[in-house]
């Protein structure tokens, strides 16, 4: 009996974790995407109609977008333990695969790409701090470009209490960021010692463990912060991801008609962009697009201008990845390259060498 409880409760506890991802989700679709839908369904065969250039410049963006993305992790790493840019790209578009498919899907993203950055022959705390540094660095650009568009228009939309709050959220981000890299610069050794008692407590890791991520954490930030190159181009190409999906955003609502000026396309792409980052549902399906088409909408556009608009974009941005991203992973598994087949023979001499070498003595 023990046992059959034992079996049961983690599947339970999936079960009921699962029911409580559709509900909300079901949710979000009942009472924040239908209603922005209600009276536009005679349009939306204009969607499988829709034969107009911007379209084609909408993919192009995407497709930039990633490749932006792809640069900016190039950049992060140490140029000694870069993998080839191809290669970089495809481990990327497997990470955007993933987090587009599955609840919280950043985190399994950035776990998946940690693993095949290290089969790719980067050393895992390059590796870390690599995707860290990303996810911190986009974020940090994408609320300061948000930021600046919101100033910009706080003499037209300065009472919403939306953009009021998005304001305060995108400051208290950036001061984190800030506050986390004066942590790690100037209290790494105390910053140590409390991940790696906490390690201690952790099944399967170890106060070594601890202290070594934050000291090769803080090494990597040293590198990076005294390579003005290198922090440069991260920047840029950072920025560039950003703003080429907000060009493809554009060039999706500019194909039914509508032409977004600058500030009305970053505010609302700003804030649609930040509430990707809800875990509840993968890059936040449901919560952008009910928080896009209002926002589109309060800025000028025609309600049908944003309603197909958005639909058209999160095609192009959401669910074209995943398939680009399938096949990038079935490639990187079927090619593993030079990298993996080093990792593969040093673990191979290393079990040789644990099967010959006597057991350690207490």
């Amino acid at each position: 009996m023990t046992g059959s409880r034992r079996l049961l409760s983690p599947l339970a506890r999936r079960a009921l974790r699962r029911s409580a991802e559709l509900a909300i989700l079901a949710l979000v679709i009942e009472y924040v995407l239908l209603p922005q839908f209600i009276g536009q369904r005679s349009q939306f065969h204009r969607l499988l109609a829709l034969n107009s250039p911007w379209l084609l410049v909408a993919v192009a963006a995407e497709l930039a977008s990633l490749v932006s993305f792809a640069l900016c992790s190039r950049a992060m790493l140490p140029r000694h333990a870069r993998p080839s840019f191809p290669r970089l790209v495809r481990i990327d578009l497997s990470t955007v695969a993933l987090s587009h498919s599955l609840p919280g899907g950043s985190t399994a993203g950035t776990g998946l790409g940690l693993r095949l950055l290290s089969e790719a022959g980067v050393p895992l705390p390059d590796a870390a701090f690599a995707k860290l540094a990303q996810g911190f660095s986009s974020a940090v650009v994408l609320q300061a470009l948000l930021l600046t568009a919101l100033v910009a228009t706080l003499p037209t939309h300065g009472g919403s209490e939306l953009l009021g709050a998005v304001t305060v959220g995108g400051v208290l981000l950036i001061v984190l960021v800030v506050m986390a890299v004066v942590l790690v610069r100037w209290g790494r050794d105390r910053l140590a010692a409390v991940v790696a008692r906490v390690c201690r407590w952790t099944p399967f890791l170890s106060d070594q463990f601890g202290h070594r991520l934050v000291m090769s954490t803080a090494a990597s930030l040293d590198a990076i912060l005294a390579d003005r190159r290198r922090l440069a181009s991260a920047a840029l190409w950072s920025t560039a991801n950003w703003m080429m999906d907000a060009l493809a955003l554009w060039a999706s609502v500019r194909a039914f008609g509508h032409s977004l000026s600058y500030l009305s396309l970053m505010v609302p792409f700003g804030v649609a962009s930040t509430l990707a980052w809800i875990p509840l549902t993968p890059s936040g399906l449901g919560f952008v697009e009910g928080a896009l088409v209002p926002l589109l909408i309060a800025f000028g556009t025609p309600k049908p201008a944003a309603v197909l608009g958005v639909v058209t974009w999160r095609i192009i941005a959401f669910w074209l990845p995943v398939p680009l991203g399938a096949a990038a992973y079935g490639s990187l598994a079927a090619f593993p390259g030079r990298g993996a087949v080093r990792r593969t023979q040093r673990a191979a001499g290393a079990g040789r060498q644990l099967v010959v070498s006597p057991p350690a003595s207490r």
